[in-house]
């Protein structure tokens, strides 16, 4: 693991550090105007070591793929861990817009790499990147979350932002498909003239859907993105976002905290507004390490259900028999869980010593967190939000809709916020926020309402291209 853990230090340096390490802050800070020469290098700094960060990410998980002495859980990890660098990369370049990254994906989990396909892309990468440092073209199949286009790319020449999705298509039939889709509407159902009277045969059709599909999909995320309505290709059904945004407060602080006493006497526990219990463990033994989180954990939770306030005691066996004692309380590994949700915050960019990122990395720092939903209802009463749970048929029914993971369940219940006559059942995005951006209980419980302090989000300007290139991104 040490000869990994170097180059994956070596990448993550690359990809969040290299503008700065280029460009000194102080350049930066005495410099008011926003597009000045100053941070047009600072962005072409960060654009280079973006670059370098591509091509060394694919190179560090072609070798893992080769080395015959790695178990094949371990290589699939470190696939997971090189590739939330590149996420880091994205999360960046999208602005740290987590509702545009979710945007951009289909599946709830990480599509798998074809390296071929990867290496023709990135080549295309590398030549659009030449034009200008002022631009960059991001490999969609080195993310775990971009499941559309082939590259991602941002474009800061005119000075505000722009985002363009790149779908790669090569060969002659590719083309002559492409030149008659091109004017075809890709939000209306594919009804194309190519059909058997234009002389196509059936593997023709089928890619011509396969290419509309594609349009359709990055058509649909324009529209969502332009608009803040329109279907999410991940449920195809349709969606609205709030039109404010609440400021949220994290608790990276608080965890940096506990890392460090953690590594200085090998274990460390807290909790966090009442809902997350967190137990720390350090050790150069992985192993030793998951134990001491273990130790420090339950302590934590002991005394929250030996000495529970009279509210959370109220509120506690008004749902005492809906939720088991068994099913209150829900524990992760902080890593496990980051590498296997998408899209999310990845982990690389908590605001952690660079030292304790490694740490987590490599298993020496294990992170456990126990979910109370109990005291997160209890939380939400205090914050004057009407919380409870749903009936099981009502979270049966959503699951079958959206998916399992889409909607979590306590006692095969999930949760519901009422405000006026409407009711709206919490999605897994509460646990995303909670357990992966690091955000504060009562900040996840506060989105959306009416009291909470709102800001506008920047709007990045959002396009879709389908263009011949040196490389077909299959059918996503």
């Amino acid at each position: 693991m040490s000869s990994f853990l170097g180059a994956f230090s070596d990448l993550a340096n690359k990809a969040l550090t290299y503008g700065i390490k280029s460009v000194p802050a102080e350049s930066l800070l005495h410099n008011s105007r926003k597009d000045n020469k100053q941070v047009k290098a600072f962005r072409a700094a960060c654009h280079r070591g973006f670059e370098k960060a591509q091509r060394q990410a694919l190179d560090l998980i072609v070798r893992t793929r080769a080395d015959s002495q790695l178990a094949k859980e371990e290589k699939i990890k470190r696939e997971l861990l090189v590739r939330k660098v590149i996420d880091a990369v994205a999360y960046t370049l999208l602005m740290k817009e987590t509702h545009v990254m979710r945007r951009l994906s289909m599946h709830d989990y990480a599509p798998g790499i074809d390296i071929s396909v990867v290496k023709m892309a990135l080549a295309e990468s590398e030549r659009l990147n030449a034009e200008s440092r002022q631009t960059f073209a991001l490999v969609c199949d080195l993310t775990t979350f971009v499941h559309v286009g082939d590259l991602l790319r941002i474009d800061c020449r005119k000075g505000k932002p722009k985002i363009e999705i790149i779908e790669l298509k090569s060969g002659r039939i590719n083309s002559m498909l492409m030149d008659q889709l091109r004017d075809l509407d890709p939000m209306c159902t594919f009804t194309t003239p190519l059909n058997k009277e234009n002389g196509l045969p059936p593997s023709q059709r089928r890619q011509a859907k396969r290419i509309h599909r594609q349009l359709r999909r990055m058509a649909q995320v324009q529209e969502v993105l332009a608009t803040d309505k329109g279907i999410d290709i991940g449920f195809d059904a349709p969606i609205h976002l709030a039109e404010n945004h609440a400021v949220v407060k994290e608790y990276d602080e608080v965890m940096q905290k506990m890392c460090d006493q953690a590594v200085a006497e090998q274990l460390a526990g807290g909790t966090i507004q009442g809902c997350i219990h967190i137990g720390i463990g350090y050790d150069e033994d992985t192993n030793r390490a998951r134990e001491s989180a273990k130790v420090v954990l339950s302590p934590v939770l002991y005394d929250q259900k030996r000495k529970p306030t009279e509210d959370l005691k109220k509120v506690a066996r008004e749902f005492d028999e809906l939720i088991p004692a068994d099913a209150r309380y829900q524990t992760y590994d902080l890593l496990k869980l980051n590498l296997s949700t998408v899209p999310c915050k990845p982990f690389i960019c908590w605001e952690l010593d660079p030292e304790h990122v490694l740490r987590i990395a490599d298993g020496r720092l294990c992170i456990l967190a126990s979910f109370d939903v109990i005291a997160f209802v209890w939380l939400a009463r205090e914050l004057g939000v009407d919380m409870r749970f749903s009936s099981r048929p009502k979270a049966t029914g959503v699951a079958k809709k959206f998916g399992k993971y889409a909607f979590p369940t306590w006692g095969g219940r999930a949760l519901v916020s009422s405000e006026g006559n409407e009711e709206t059942i919490l999605g897994g995005g509460i646990l995303n926020r909670l357990l992966n951006d690091l955000v504060c209980p009562a900040s996840v419980i506060q989105m959306g309402q009416p009291s909470s302090p709102t800001v506008h989000l920047q709007r990045i300007p959002f396009s879709y291209v389908l263009r011949s290139g040196k490389t077909t991104g299959g059918s996503k």
